[in-house]
């Protein structure tokens, strides 16, 4: 309220890393338009989760968004590259698509519409379907490992696609190690989140950098399940995991701290 004027939009989210969920979408719609300021999400994966159309369709259709962006490698299966503009209003997509200058490749659009008229309307529901199978697979995967370690996921009902590990009792260095370890095996998707990192940008500091809340957590280790996923890559991620995870952490967690120096 008192900085509206400097406000030229909200940007929310309902595509993001557990242990966070998607936004109230309808609550941010009605402080926006409280304000008289544009409400934009973020919905970057988020044509493939049930959850998050849910809440874009409920906000649209009470008016309360603006303009939501995903982008078309996450939800098509196309290259990198794309990304797709929708509004519930025509009018308003027409000023979004006039300011554009049109410099861009065509060639993202090539894909999209070359994937589509391959996988047809059944085709695509079929490989978002496959995602929610594959992910409940996924998240009996990690419960079996966050067991064996002494951790446990993070229970996020609302994300449908990312999963959080705790890594409580490991330090920052074992966490930062673990995580170098896994890209090293080509384990790309997946990455650690030690707690207390801090970032100054245009002099803003945001605490927790690259986390999902600046409140202290103990760390956490981050998987996800996108289209595309199947289950041998599931089986592979889980036994990369238990190879590179410290021996020290499968002895119980209380020894596991005491002797966490060794990794």
């Amino acid at each position: 309220e008192e900085q509206k004027g400097e406000i030229i939009a909200v940007l929310s989210t309902t595509s993001c890393f557990a242990p966070r969920q998607p936004d109230n979408l309808i609550a941010i719609g009605e402080l926006c338009a409280k304000y008289d300021v544009k409400h934009v999400v973020n919905n970057a994966y988020g044509l493939q989760s049930s959850e998050c159309r849910k809440r874009i369709e409920e906000a649209g259709r009470a008016g309360y968004i603006d303009a939501f962006v995903q982008s078309t490698d996450k939800n098509f299966l196309v290259p990198v590259g794309g990304s797709i503009v929708a509004t519930f209003n025509e009018k308003s997509l027409d000023i979004i698509a006039n300011f554009y200058p049109g410099r861009a490749s065509i060639v993202p659009s090539r894909d999209l519409l070359i994937t589509l008229l391959q996988l047809g309307k059944i085709g695509l529901k079929e490989i978002y379907n496959k995602q929610q199978t594959n992910f409940a697979i996924l998240h009996a995967a990690m419960q079996d490992y966050a067991a064996m370690i002494g951790q446990k996921v993070m229970e996020v009902k609302m994300n449908q696609i990312s999963l959080a590990i705790t890594l409580k009792g490991w330090t920052d260095e074992q966490q930062n190690a673990f995580g170098a370890q896994l890209f090293s095996r080509g384990i790309t998707g997946a990455r650690t989140i030690p707690n207390g990192l801090s970032k100054t940008i245009d002099g803003y500091e945001f605490l927790n950098f690259g986390s999902h809340s600046s409140r202290r957590h103990d760390g956490y280790l981050n998987v996800a399940c996108a289209i595309g996923m199947t289950i041998r890559e599931i089986e592979e991620l889980v036994k990369v995991l238990k190879e590179e995870t410290p021996k020290w952490a499968f002895i119980s967690s209380k020894d596991a701290h005491a002797k966490g120096k060794y990794l």
